[in-house]
This record gives structure tokens, C-alpha cells and sequence, in this order.
């Protein structure tokens, strides 16, 4: 220092507002599971937007952007951390399992075997919604051929 002129301090910090809001559990059971798929997505595309990469920092912004119920899941479901894991992928594994509703290919194969067009529905909408369906069929390659199969019985 010279001249007697007091040390400056420059603190810089890093903002990262998430526009993300909590995630509220839906009084239907059936729709959760999406609704937490939906919600889950959003988080983990801010994350990549503002660059929030160590595991320890996601899984602090999903408790505390989640809400209080998910704070509640990660203190309440077993805990699976071992040395050198990554703990958000470890959080996000049990709270998927936790509202994630288990698949049924062949319940899954049936309701999309049952999608008629809606009047008035254009092809492209209708496709959409098939192919959307068929996200839950486990179908593999075959998707487009079921696809097709299905619109040329309606």
C-alpha cells in the first residue's frame, strides 16, 4: 500500500437465479409421475444454462428449489452414498423411484393400440400423439412401423 491508502476489497460473486418454481405434488397419483418428469427437465436445463455442473451444487438447487417436499423425500428414502458417488445422480435415483410409476409395456401397447384421431385432428397432431404414446411401449426400432400399423386401422 502506498501513500496510507486503505486495501481495497473487491468481492465478486456469482448469481445464478434459477426461475424455476417448486415442484408441487398432484392430488392425482397417475399424473405425478409426469409432472415430476416435466419439473425435472426444466431444473436440469437451467442447470445447463447457468453452468451449474458439480454434483453437490444440482443437488443443493433441486432441495432447495423443489420444496419442502422434496426435502422431506431425501431426508426420509434410504440413503445410497458410498465414497466417490455422485450425489445429485443419487438424489435424482430416489426420487425418481419414488414418483416415477412403474412401466407396463404391455398396459402401455394396449392403450396406444386404442388412440383414434380426434375429429377434426390434423395427421401431424395425431402422429405426435402416437409417437408420444409409444415413448412408454418400449417398441425399440420398431416405433415408426407401429406407428404406421396403427393409423392404417383407423
Amino acid at each position: 500500500m502506498d501513500g496510507g491508502e486503505p486495501q481495497r476489497i473487491t468481492v465478486v460473486t456469482e448469481t445464478r437465479n434459477l426461475r424455476t418454481i417448486p415442484f408441487i405434488q398432484s392430488d392425482d397419483p397417475l399424473s405425478t409421475g409426469k409432472q415430476w418428469e416435466d419439473w425435472l427437465e426444466g431444473i436440469e436445463r437451467e442447470f445447463r444454462y447457468f453452468k451449474i455442473t458439480q454434483p453437490e451444487d444440482k443437488k443443493d438447487a433441486l432441495l432447495i428449489y423443489g420444496g419442502k417436499e422434496l426435502v422431506r423425500l431425501e431426508k426420509s428414502l434410504k440413503n445410497d452414498i458410498t465414497a466417490g458417488t455422485d450425489e445429485y445422480d443419487v438424489l435424482k435415483n430416489k426420487i425418481n423411484k419414488y414418483f416415477l410409476p412403474k412401466k407396463n409395456k404391455h398396459h402401455s401397447r394396449y392403450i396406444f393400440s386404442k388412440i383414434k384421431p380426434e375429429r377434426g385432428e390434423m395427421i401431424g397432431c395425431y402422429v405426435s400423439r402416437l409417437r408420444e404414446k409409444a415413448n412408454d411401449c418400449e417398441f425399440g426400432n420398431t416405433t415408426e412401423e407401429r406407428i404406421i400399423l396403427t393409423m392404417n386401422k383407423v
